[in-house]
């Protein structure tokens, strides 16, 4: 099956592209022929296994996804007759310039949505204009919807009905990156990472607080801190202060699984909010599949099954009190070796990216055969 994936994302400078990028990996070694229509800024990488088509028209920032839309109703029809897809996926950045050429021309077509806009402004209304125009076009145009989670289907169903079927397809990883063994020792000191976008929304200062108050007690642990964001300068400025404090900017998708394997717990402190609520728990799943133990919130992106061992959930307002509590627990730092092998082995079993892909692929064929 030939598959032309229409998406926003701008292939090696997103740090969100693993979706692309690895879902339509998994698809190619089903045996499926993988194209993709981008924005012009993308710098591919030529050893990739996908084919690129690069289309784009500049604008200001925060509108460029106005211009990415009338890009791809101005060169859609053009592409289509060039290579002849059997399906087309369309991200919900660039479903509104899509999906009626697509659907004049007969061929089947997807809605993927890997979350709504998540951060506030004016900018961000602009996106949710939209993100709501995509959802109406696909309710009248496409024969399915593919989201991030249970949650996010629902989300999706109470603002636009269910006429429509809405499928959760899991974020995943790549079991040949996350193969490494756990090599850290924590008799010598408790490690803590947390790794993303390094902004004052996800409260990452928690993490900061969690381990100064495990210091304060007496317990010898240290944070190292991943990404880039809105915090990071005053990240950067609270370290030097904390020698028991790391900041690392943003590192090549490939690096994290060598270091998380040098780590021994994983924090996730975000909140309540609609994008975190509806998330896929892709950092969840790196941590896990790195042989860390994590403590996240207790938020419906952090409920998987067969995780009591390794994942302790707690709550936002009470996250660096009930953090503390856990870690001086009877034998909680004393099976953390234990317990982070467990969570490597159930990640690395059940929450693959190819496993999202089989999904993904079976309701795809089964909906182009009706």
């Amino acid at each position: 099956m030939r598959i032309l994936w229409v998406t926003g994302r701008k292939f090696g400078l997103d740090l969100c592209q693993t979706t692309q990028l690895f879902l339509s990996k998994e698809m190619i070694k089903l045996g499926h022929d993988v194209h993709f229509l981008c924005p012009s800024e993308s710098v591919i990488d030529e050893s990739l296994p996908q084919s690129f088509h690069l289309i784009g028209r500049t604008l200001l920032k925060g509108l460029k996804g106005i211009g990415f839309e009338i890009s791809v109703k101005r060169h859609l029809s053009k592409l289509l007759n060039q290579i002849k897809p059997d399906i087309i996926l369309f991200d919900w950045r660039g479903a509104i310039g899509g999906l009626r050429i697509a659907a004049k021309k007969k061929i089947p077509c997807f809605l993927i949505d890997r979350g709504p806009p998540a951060y506030p402004g004016i900018l961000t209304k602009i996106q949710w204009i939209l993100f709501r125009k995509s959802w109406k076009k696909a309710f009248k145009y496409a024969d399915a919807g593919f989201v991030v989670s249970v949650e996010h289907a629902k989300l999706i169903e109470s603002i636009f009905g269910d006429s429509m079927r809405i499928i959760p397809i899991s974020a995943g990883i790549d079991p040949q990156l996350f193969n490494l063994k756990n090599s850290s020792n924590t008799e010598s000191e408790l490690k803590f990472v947390y790794h993303g976008r390094l902004d004052k929304k996800r409260r990452i200062i928690l993490t900061v607080d969690l381990v100064e108050e495990l210091r304060i007690l007496g317990i010898n642990a240290t944070l190292k801190l991943i990404g880039e964001g809105d915090q990071l300068k005053e990240l950067e400025l609270m370290s030097k202060d904390r020698n028991w404090m790391e900041i690392i900017g943003k590192v090549e998708h490939s690096e994290i699984p060598r270091i998380l394997s040098t780590m021994d717990i994983g924090l996730l402190p975000m909140g309540g909010e609609i994008s975190w609520i509806t998330a896929s728990p892709i950092k969840l799943f790196e941590f896990a599949a790195s042989g860390l133990v994590v403590i996240a919130t207790d938020i419906e992106a952090h409920q998987i099954d067969n995780s009591e061992s390794w994942l302790r959930k707690i709550g936002i307002e009470t996250f660096v009190k009930d953090g503390v509590n856990l870690i001086q627990e009877k034998n909680f730092i004393e099976n953390i070796k234990l317990n982070g092998e467990k969570a490597q082995q159930e990640v690395l079993k059940r929450h693959s990216w190819g496993a999202s892909a089989k999904v993904m692929m079976d309701t795809i064929q089964k909906s182009a055969n009706e």
